[in-house]
């Protein structure tokens, strides 16, 4: 089996890789860890929690390749069937 990213955002990111408050680099160094992602291959699904769609999420989830799936009122079955069907299943 080959595993998958389930990333989980609630809107934008506002602490840095270096335990800095700053959108800016929060969102440079999001940027980069989900291009570290699409080299890697990784499979992944961001799945965005947010009360509306986030462009940050949906700027991750270019930056690794994979799908953005707005879900503002995620619960545990509706993140449940999403990774379900990211993987393929029902």
């Amino acid at each position: 089996m080959r595993p998958l990213l389930v990333l989980l955002p609630d809107g934008g990111g506002n602490i840095g890789r270096d335990g800095m408050p700053g959108r800016a680099q929060a969102r440079q160094d999001a940027g980069a860890a989900a291009e570290s992602c699409r080299r890697a291959r990784l499979a992944g699904l961001v799945i965005d929690t947010s009360p509306r769609p986030s462009p940050l999420a949906a700027e991750i989830a270019r930056h690794m390749g994979v799908r953005h799936l707005p879900l503002p009122h995620a619960d545990a079955d509706a993140v449940s069937r999403a990774v379900r069907l990211e993987r393929g299943g029902r």
